[in-house]
């Protein structure tokens, strides 16, 4: 206790004397609306440069959507990875933040350096905090871009008459209709609904489906992102929210 209120004051005497010392002291504001604005404008992207589908036309073979699902397939296997390994000190994050956040060395005096040593302590104690942040901000940042495409293809649906189908030069309607299956098998099983027949995916061939049976296959699309990437991704940073928290009581 007396140590801390010694701290305190020396503190106190430090920053009504230098605005470089005060600012220590400050919580970070900046940090905090970045973390709150990021996700904002996933969201925002998500509708505006969506290429799932194009302004008049539902792909059932849309390489953008193929990605999407791929590359948040593939972040999920790298976190299960991850999870049976020993936990290690995030060192690529602790040195891009301390190039981003540290002053100038002891180029600016003083101030400057204690600021610097600040930092550089803090980085060393709290990278596993800082670890845990950064994936809640990155993993509402996936769900909200993944919530963008699937609102962007509702609210266009108002006003466009969407074709739907698929094209392919080496696949006939047989091998569509297996990666088909594969593809929407989580919604089927999951929730009970009605697989596309071979008949079906044969009578889309170069986009001849057309009228209010697309709906169908909006609504396929829109729980499939919302089932494998908005969903995983807001639990995620519900972990991540938790192990946040508990850093901070530690700390």
């Amino acid at each position: 206790d007396v140590v801390l209120e010694r701290a305190a004051t020396i503190v106190q005497r430090a920053s009504g004397r230098d605005t470089t010392v005060a600012a220590l002291r400050q919580p970070a504001v900046r940090g905090r609306w970045l973390a709150r604005g990021l996700p904002l404008a996933a969201l925002l992207l998500g509708l505006a440069i969506d290429r799932i589908a194009n302004a008049h036309r539902v792909d059932l073979l849309s390489p953008p959507l193929l990605i999407v699902l791929a590359w948040n397939l593939a972040v999920y296997l790298l976190i299960a990875w991850q999870a049976w390994r020993p936990p290690k000190p995030a060192a690529w994050l602790q040195g891009l933040l301390r190039h981003v956040s540290l002053p100038g060395g002891g180029k600016r005096g003083l101030p400057a350096r204690i600021a610097a040593d600040f930092h550089a302590r803090w980085l060393a104690h709290a990278s596993g905090l800082l670890q845990h942040r950064a994936a809640r901000v990155l993993h509402l940042c996936a769900a909200a871009w993944g919530a963008g495409i699937a609102l962007s293809l509702l609210l266009r649906g108002l006003v466009v008459r969407y074709q739907f189908g698929w094209e392919s030069t080496f696949l006939d309607a047989a091998q569509v209709h297996a990666i088909v299956s594969v593809l929407f098998w989580p919604l089927t099983k999951l929730f009970g609904l009605a697989p596309f027949t071979l008949p079906e995916i044969a009578a889309t061939q170069n986009f001849a489906g057309e009228g209010a049976a697309g709906a169908r296959w909006v609504w396929m699309y829109v729980g499939l992102l919302t089932l494998a990437v908005v969903l995983p991704r807001l639990a995620l940073a519900a972990w991540a929210r938790w192990r946040e928290a508990r850093w901070q009581g530690r700390i």
